[in-house]
């Protein structure tokens, strides 16, 4: 019975966290773009983005949802520093991490 709540309860967090995109305009703008899409654009920091990974020790969550939550989480932070665009530059970890880095460029990708 724990363990149903404690699942609950995580899908609902999680659900939660990825509604916050809606309401930062900035957000609508940005690209998920490579390495060698970003070659003109200057480098604003890498942004680390996590979320929930695994139900306890032996439940894993499918790999395409973690990986959308991360990057809706990576353009959120990357609206706050005005960045256009996000790449990954680590796979996204057993627990639910992965590291980006934000650009700012002039032109559109």
């Amino acid at each position: 019975m724990l363990q149903k709540i404690l699942i609950c309860t995580g899908v609902f967090l999680v659900g939660c966290s990825s509604l916050l995109i809606a309401f930062n305009k900035n957000a609508n703008n940005i690209q998920l773009a490579t390495t060698a899409e970003v070659t003109e654009c200057s480098n604003l920091g890498n942004i680390t983005v996590e979320t929930l990974g695994r139900f306890g020790k032996k439940i894993g969550r499918e790999k395409g949802k973690v990986e959308a939550e991360l990057q809706s989480k990576a353009i959120w932070q990357a609206a706050k520093i005005n960045a256009t665009a996000v790449v990954p530059i680590t796979e996204i970890s057993r627990d639910g991490n992965r590291t980006y880095v934000a650009y700012k460029c002039q032109e559109t990708l």
